[in-house]
């Protein structure tokens, strides 16, 4: 699976989930639909984040385990 596939299937989970999943939760999800992603989670969060794709909620009530949503460039 090339990059821009595998940021496609993250930007699919946050939507499918939107607000509710911390990245661990996205790496258990995508680990089990595309086991090809291993390792590849963090780089596409941070760069869909810098994109505007993405943005990382709750992160004031719990610093180091975030939720990611849609930003509206996304929808």
């Amino acid at each position: 699976m090339d990059y821009n596939g595998s940021k496609l299937l993250v930007l699919a989970a946050i939507a499918e989930h939107d607000g509710a999943w911390t990245w661990y939760q996205l790496d258990r999800h995508l680990a089990a639909k595309a086991p090809e992603m291993m390792g590849s989670l963090m780089p596409a969060l941070s760069e869909l984040e810098q994109d505007g794709c993405i943005r990382s909620v709750g992160a004031d009530a719990n610093p180091g385990m975030p939720r990611y949503a849609l930003a509206s460039a996304a929808r």
